[in-house]
């Protein structure tokens, strides 16, 4: 006999019919309903076989009024039924029954078990105001709409929701599937099952402008500003065309951009370069004609190509960025922060103006430190360079420039002697001073912008890029040579993630080992550069990784010598950037940066197989003797032979490394000659070279077939170089 589960009581055989004639008064009946339902047995479990079927529970009273023996199922519920005491008793379901494909449409989903598709009205994106903390649709002149399944749900005009950010630090969106309404719920609160969740809404620390954070289903504006992926970074360069100066009125306050035929104004932000339309002039907002108000912004919509003059305090919309600074309290004549010739009113101000170009030093770009004002040239291990009026001028290592207490600064540099100046905005430029560079800290909404011919990091702002994507998969590819290092801690977390952020999914690292034979991803084998102690302060001792325990490590801080931003900042190890760049999908490019033993190498390479990425890690080394025993272990790996002189040896010696099975990777010092590079081209061998940061080594050797790599800093966006 079965096992039975009876008024919370589980019951088998003898059980059952002692519990049924003990309990029940018709348990004789009921006995008899039961035995009727063992027809046979499937793998020694009893199976029921129905007595009989009917439409609904109603049809079966009518048909059987007083009981019948046996068990019958109704077809609307699905149910079994018997008959106990002076009724038809629902026995649950009778059995269960696979789902035929193709069965489940969609419109059989619970309605939050749907994706939802939203599009906004004509009146522009959701916006969310944290002062009011409440969020409108923005149905103005126009209904937005959501489509769930196959149902459309039109947004009332001019809908707005509440918020109670004021009491929580985060708030769900949903709507109510039968209701119509929207609302927000806690953080914690449970959507039922007739409620979508349609985003999430964070509040940050001190409800600051800033720190809301939205995630969900559609895009949002967040006090007119849209902070997800389709920003535009703050910082932007303008370049006018060669035939006529942008000019500024005075009376009219109007720009005109003076975009002609043949020779139109470009936009660049980032590594993006966008031209301006002809006959493009920005038109003030009726603020900016406020005679009151003395420091304007010539801003730029990248995506109607639309221009504004507007005061310092208007919201930007999205897709909007500053061409230069208006400030009216210049002396004599107003003052345009940003870098490039203009006249007023028609006629050359005359300021002390210079074609400076800047070349950043191998450390990589500047960077200007919000909280310290500092602008840190980067000239420490290389050195930068200025190109004015067709001679360079190389900055002295560790050049430093403390900014004005003003809101703005212009920095500038004396070729002379080559020494370095800060001024306030309203001052005049002294003789022999060159102005390469002006920042305006503090700008609404807390942006600090930079008006020059180059990107400079800032330090102590967030910021999002808008690079082009180089696919992990691209015939010619982008290496980030240890993280994107010109702005975060080389070799990082922090590196790494901003580097995919930036477009670069192939990233290099090296490999040191602890005492206790941990490999940590660190270029020195001393860690005196990098690191610092807890307290911020430099390690006066020379200290090297190999002579300290894993454990170790804990007493020092390996992030904040690139700013306070990243106080904190641990070392990696091989086996977390493994597991980063799997989580990332992208390929590793590991150095040897000495002969490592069978033990270790035997340790790199079982941490390869732990997380299936094998295929996704190049192996490289100076001394490709180093790589022999990786090759053992691996022969279908990829090895990239680091330098050599092109000749003959070298030749013989990448031979024979190359097998049938393995890819041999010819990495080369971009400082080669362009034919030593087409000699290992016409060998066969994929090329990559380093280290670029510049656009014009990319373009002089992208026609090299077998070149199929540029390994950067991060200062170029080697997509977009290559393009150009």
């Amino acid at each position: 006999m079965g096992v039975f589960e009876l008024e919370g009581t589980t019951l088998q055989g003898r059980d059952f019919r002692n519990h049924l004639n003990k309990n029940w008064t018709t348990g004789n009946q009921v006995l008899a309903n039961i035995n009727s339902l063992y027809g046979s047995k499937v793998d020694g479990k009893a199976t029921f076989t129905p007595s009989g079927t009917l439409s609904t529970l109603a049809d079966l009273n009518t048909k059987y009024p007083d009981g019948e023996v046996g068990i019958f199922v109704t077809a609307d519920t699905g149910h079994w039924y018997y008959w106990h005491g002076n009724a038809w008793t629902d026995g649950g379901p009778y059995q269960a029954v696979g789902i035929q494909d193709g069965s489940i449409t969609i419109n059989k989903l619970a309605s939050n078990a749907q994706q939802t598709i939203f599009t906004p009205s004509t009146d522009g994106l959701p916006n969310y105001d944290t002062a009011t903390q409440t969020l409108d649709f923005n149905c103005i002149n126009d209904q937005a709409y959501f489509q769930v399944g196959n149902k459309v749900i039109q947004i009332p005009k001019k809908l707005t929701i509440k918020s109670s950010l004021d009491k929580v630090s985060s708030n769900k969106l949903i709507f109510n599937i039968d209701s119509h309404e929207f609302s927000f719920i806690g953080w914690a609160d449970v959507p039922t099952s007739s409620e979508i969740l349609l985003g999430t809404l964070r509040r940050g620390y001190q409800n600051t402008t800033n720190a809301h954070y939205w995630q969900g289903s559609f895009d949002i504006t967040i006090d007119g500003r849209q902070w997800n992926q389709h920003d535009i970074p703050a910082q932007t360069i303008f370049s006018p065309g060669n035939a006529k100066k942008p000019n500024f009125d005075t009376t009219t306050r109007q720009f005109d951009f003076g975009s002609t035929t043949g020779t139109t104004p470009t936009i660049q932000m980032g590594t993006k370069v966008i031209s301006i339309p002809n006959g493009t002039i920005a038109y003030p907002t009726d603020r900016a004609m406020n005679a009151n108000i003395n420091t304007l912004r010539v801003v730029y919509n990248v995506y109607n190509s639309t221009a504004q003059v507007v005061s310092w305090d208007e919201l930007l919309p999205p897709y909007t960025v500053v061409v230069c600074l208006v400030l009216f309290n210049y002396p004599k004549h107003p003052f345009i922060s940003g870098g490039f010739p203009y006249t007023v009113n028609g006629s050359d101000p005359n300021l002390t103006k210079g074609n400076v170009d800047y070349i950043p030093a191998k450390d990589g770009i500047p960077t200007f430190d919000t909280q310290t004002k500092i602008l840190d040239l980067n000239c420490y291990q290389d050195q930068g360079f200025f190109v004015y009026n067709g001679t360079s001028y190389r900055v002295p290592y560790n050049t430093t420039i403390k900014a004005t207490e003003a809101s703005s600064t212009k920095f500038t540099f004396k070729p002379a002697d080559m020494t370095f100046y800060a001024h306030n905005w309203a001052e005049d430029i002294p003789d022999g001073e060159v102005v390469f560079l002006s920042i305006r800290i503090g700008n609404y909404n807390n942006e600090t912008i930079t008006t020059g011919t180059f990107p400079v990091e800032i330090i102590g702002q967030s910021f999002k890029t808008h690079a082009t994507d180089n696919p992990i998969d691209a015939k010619i590819k982008g290496i980030n040579h240890r993280g994107f290092n010109s702005v975060a801690p080389e070799e990082s977390r922090s590196a790494y993630l901003l580097s995919k952020r930036n477009g670069y999914h192939h990233w290099e690292g090296d490999i040191n080992w602890t005492k206790d034979n941990v490999p940590m991803m660190i270029h020195d084998l001393a860690i005196n550069r990098t690191a610092r102690n807890l307290d911020g302060t430099k390690i006066n001792v020379t200290t090297n990784l190999t002579d300290m325990l894993y454990q170790d490590l804990s007493n020092f801080d390996f992030g904040i010598a690139k700013g306070s931003q990243f106080k904190g900042e641990p070392l990696l190890t091989f086996e977390e950037l493994v597991k980063l760049a799997r989580y990332n999908n992208t390929f590793l490019h590991i150095e040897f940066k000495y002969e490592f033993t069978q033990e270790q190498v035997q340790e790199l390479h079982d941490i390869a197989v732990k997380y299936n990425m094998l295929d996704r890690i190049g192996w490289q080394a100076f001394n490709w003797d180093w790589l022999k025993p990786m090759m053992q272990l691996e022969p279908n790996g990829q090895y990239e032979l680091l330098g050599g002189t092109v000749n003959d040896d070298y030749f013989t010696k990448m031979a024979a490394f190359k097998t049938d099975t393995n890819t041999i990777v010819a990495s080369q010092d971009a400082a080669l000659s362009v034919d030593d590079i087409q000699k290992i081209a016409d060998k066969g061998y994929p090329i990559y070279l380093w280290t670029v940061d510049d656009g014009d080594t990319v373009r002089k050797f992208r026609d090299i077939g077998m070149v199929e790599g540029f390994m950067t800093n991060g200062a170029i966006n080697v997509a977009d170089e290559l393009t150009k």
